[in-house]
């Protein structure tokens, strides 16, 4: 379970990258979440990769750390199933409005949060 936290944390950190140095594969994201029902695909996977992280919380170094993440990912995610769709594409037109330093600032943040969870294995 170590291995899956390891690479979550690998993915968050490439993400990170990418999204400072290519800031329009965020807004191709963004409209590709518009679609159907990605919304909701995008949430079960945020609920299952959640329920791991908080599994695999037990074998890691810097325990309440993965057990947090973990939480408010499942959280987080869980909560896309309750609320409207309107409502949570509301949500998506307000994060592609934003300028390009709020794109950096996502993809910093995705950088020290996929640090954090390497340092914490």
């Amino acid at each position: 379970m170590v291995l899956f936290v390891k690479v979550l944390s690998i993915a968050v950190i490439l993400y990170g990258c990418l999204i400072i140095l290519r800031p329009s594969i965020l807004k191709k994201l963004l409209e590709d979440c518009r679609k159907g029902n990605r919304v909701y695909y995008v949430s079960g996977a945020k609920v299952i990769a959640g329920i791991l992280l908080m599994i695999a919380s037990r074998e890691c170094v810097v325990q309440w750390f993965i057990l947090f993440i973990g939480a408010v990912t499942t959280l987080g995610a869980g909560v896309m199933f309750l609320i409207k769709k309107k409502a949570i594409l509301q949500y998506v037109d307000w994060v592609d409005s934003r300028p390009v330093k709020f794109t950096y600032f996502m993809g910093g943040a995705s950088i020290v949060l996929g640090t954090l969870m390497i340092l914490a294995v």
